[in-house]
């Protein structure tokens, strides 16, 4: 996990290699009634006051907090077998931009995890949400993996 430089905002960023193939990848990450069944910390569910089907209530466990946050947002990216993305919060106040990129690799994939705060608000309020969210992150790539495989080793 890197962070990169206050000119490019807060942002988190993770690369990891699965044994599982692109298509795979993309259809656990595009299933989103499906998170609980592996990242039981994040619920996402169509929003019940909204007709589109991109807007998504997302329920997020925190362990420092007793009850699940919940947060208002929208897939903005969804190519199949190669990304899948959302955002969360406030459009031009604080956004939360989350994405999956998947690439083909030889023994599987690698999915590469990129979380940045964005918005007016993002240096007051992006440095406590960015530790409130690492182990969120964290803890998705950690079950990502579980799910998907590890890399099989070449003989």
């Amino acid at each position: 996990m890197t962070q990169t430089s206050k000119r490019q905002g807060l942002v988190l960023t993770s690369t990891q290699a699965v044994a599982a193939r692109p298509e795979a990848v993309f259809k656990l990450l595009d299933d989103y009634p499906g998170y609980g069944a592996w990242a039981p910390f994040l619920t996402i569910s169509p929003t019940a006051k909204e007709t589109d089907p991109n807007r998504m209530d997302f329920a997020i466990r925190l362990d420092q907090l007793k009850k699940p946050v919940v947060l208002f947002g929208k897939v903005t990216a969804r190519e199949p077998h190669r990304l899948v993305a959302w955002s969360l919060g406030a459009r031009g106040a604080l956004t939360l931009r989350e994405s999956f990129t998947i690439e083909r690799a030889m023994a599987g994939s690698v999915i590469i995890h990129h979380v940045t705060f964005e918005g007016v608000l993002r240096w007051v309020l992006g440095p406590p949400l960015l530790r409130l969210y690492r182990p969120v992150f964290g803890t998705l790539d950690r079950a990502l993996r579980r799910r998907l495989g590890g890399p099989k080793a070449r003989r």
